[in-house]
């Protein structure tokens, strides 16, 4: 019980951060997760699902708000569906070890983006 009431403190907290500095919070729970020993893949899909759970509240409240661009939304989501199938496909096909270091690649490359790129 104290195990899962500290996982939902970071979850909590992590949503909070990310949101404070613009991330989603599973930049911050995936690596934390994947550290306390949970498979990379789980913790990953873990923080896919609370990504859904705030797109779908943050859609509802945008919309209601009328500052959605559907069209650019119908095309990034058609285009997202392939991306969706192959990631499945190659995480399944991956050994946990190799994927691990995929992921911090890709959490890096990410890190840099956000940090090196031109403010508007």
């Amino acid at each position: 019980m104290i195990d899962q009431l500290w996982l939902i403190l970071l979850g909590f907290a992590a949503g909070v951060l990310g949101s404070m500095i613009g991330l989603g919070g599973g930049i911050i729970v995936v690596p934390v997760l994947t550290f306390l020993g949970f498979p990379p893949i789980a913790a990953a899909s873990n923080s896919l699902f609370a990504a859904l759970s705030n797109a779908v509240a943050s859609t509802v409240s945008y919309s209601r708000q009328r500052r959605i661009e559907y069209s650019l939304g119908l095309k990034l989501g058609l285009l997202s569906v392939p991306g969706t199938v192959l990631g499945a496909i190659i995480s399944s096909d991956v050994a946990p070890d190799i994927f691990k270091i995929l992921f911090g690649f890709v959490l890096i490359a990410s890190a840099a983006y956000i940090f090196l790129r031109k403010k508007n």
